[in-house]
């Protein structure tokens, strides 16, 4: 069972045939900025309710690798979701995922941010020696089609496949734009340098099978979808 209609409920929806004994969860709230309590409570109460209607079947959740160190409503919220699976009576993975890159995905999140930035000659901030990842959204769902039976009732981080420095995914944006770039730097408070997880082991045995290079990933990604 897959619910959402999101960048991630809509990769899923060609696997079908495979999550038939789970429900991957992927509806409600995915913009990081939001403030508004009434999309909160929607997710929750759906979520609530589809753990209420299959008892049976394992819950598949993700969330944001920021939630570990960032607060505002959003990841509090994403808190709140993951200790509501976790105190269910249903078996759970629950994935913290980086920067997701995939057609029509969330405008407001850091990629399109800094790709719309360069587009309109807009100045980029960002902060001194901050590093970020992302991930394909189809190797997501091969790592999550991978790893859902070797892992239960955990917590997963999906901690890099290549973690570079802010300002080097500006610099790979804006050559594959052919435009220039104009950066703000500032100053990191230790809490958003010190997010990342090394080395989940989930990552680690999903790219020796796949035989997924690290470096030149991120480049790779964005090419594909810019």
């Amino acid at each position: 069972m897959i619910i959402g209609n999101g960048l991630i409920a809509n990769a899923f929806k060609n696997y079908c045939s495979d999550f038939e004994d789970f429900v991957i969860f992927a509806s409600g709230v995915s913009d990081s900025n939001e403030i508004d309590d009434a999309k909160f409570n929607r997710e929750r109460e759906l979520l609530i309710n589809t753990i209420k209607q299959n008892p049976d079947k394992k819950i598949i959740y993700f969330t944001s690798v920021l939630t570990t160190t960032d607060e505002n409503k959003y990841y509090n919220h994403k808190k709140e979701m993951a200790e509501i699976i976790i105190n269910s009576k249903n078996e759970y993975i629950i994935y913290r995922v980086p920067q997701l890159i995939g057609k029509n995905g969330n405008q407001s999140n850091l990629i399109n941010t800094i790709k719309n930035n360069i587009i309109n000659f807009k100045e980029t901030i960002i902060y001194q020696d901050i590093y970020r990842s992302v991930i394909d959204i189809c190797d997501l769902v091969d790592i999550v089609n991978y790893s859902k039976h070797k892992v239960n009732n955990k917590i997963v981080t999906i901690s890099y496949i290549e973690k570079l420095p802010i300002a080097g995914i500006v610099h790979i944006i804006a050559g594959l734009l052919k435009r220039s770039s104009c950066c703000k730097i500032k100053k990191h408070t230790d809490k958003l340098k010190n997010w990342y997880v090394e080395n989940s082991l989930i990552t680690i045995e999903w790219l020796i099978i796949n035989n997924i290079k690290t470096k030149g990933y991120t480049e790779k990604v964005l090419k594909k979808y810019l």
